[in-house]
């Protein structure tokens, strides 16, 4: 059920012409999920919510939590409906611009994963926000890396100045991901 639920939630994403990762990237998620099984991930920028039910589903089986941000208004509450009609109860979603929450006043713990792909041209500032959050060996994932790279120039740059390594992993003919391991250790370092 849950598999045609994707299928069916993936197809009206792309007539409907929302955005979503894609099927290489769901791919990747899945199977780093599965080899590092992180306990709370959070997610900037959830659109429709399909990249965080794919999320969702493969944290739930060992207790894991889902934090979700969503700017956009419609978008988010079209993520609620997802939400509650698959009855995801891991997830905690906010309508709120990332970059103007306050994440301890949340009493977000340490977070092991994190997916951006909110605005490309704010890649930089998210992962700046979340510098103090992540986990000492937590897995920072970028989508639409390759792609939007024009957008994204700042966080390229800040990743070269601050030697932050990183994975550029292509994915699709025409985009990918970036990956960062260690990422609190990692952005410790940063010069900004």
């Amino acid at each position: 059920m849950w598999i045609d639920f994707l299928d069916s939630f993936r197809e009206r994403c792309i007539a409907r012409r929302v955005p979503i990762i894609s099927k290489p990237t769901e791919a990747y998620l899945k199977g780093i999920i599965a080899k590092h099984a992180p306990r709370r991930v959070l997610e900037v920028g959830s659109a429709v919510w399909y990249s965080a039910s794919v999320i969702s589903r493969e944290i739930a089986s060992y207790g894991g939590i889902l934090y979700t941000f969503e700017i956009g208004y419609r978008d988010y509450v079209s993520a609620l409906y997802t939400f509650h009609k698959q009855h995801a109860y891991n997830v905690v979603s906010y309508h709120a611009d990332f970059l103007d929450v306050d994440l301890a006043k949340l009493g977000i713990e340490k977070i092991d994963m994190i997916l951006v792909d909110g605005r490309k041209n704010q890649y930089k500032e998210y992962i700046l926000r979340v510098s103090d959050f992540v986990a000492s060996d937590g897995i920072i994932v970028v989508d639409d890396a390759i792609k939007f790279a024009h957008k994204t120039s700042s966080l390229y740059d800040f990743l070269e100045k601050n030697q932050i390594q990183y994975e550029l992993l292509q994915l699709d003919e025409d985009d990918g991901i970036i990956v960062i391991y260690n990422a609190w250790v990692q952005l410790q370092k940063k010069k900004v």
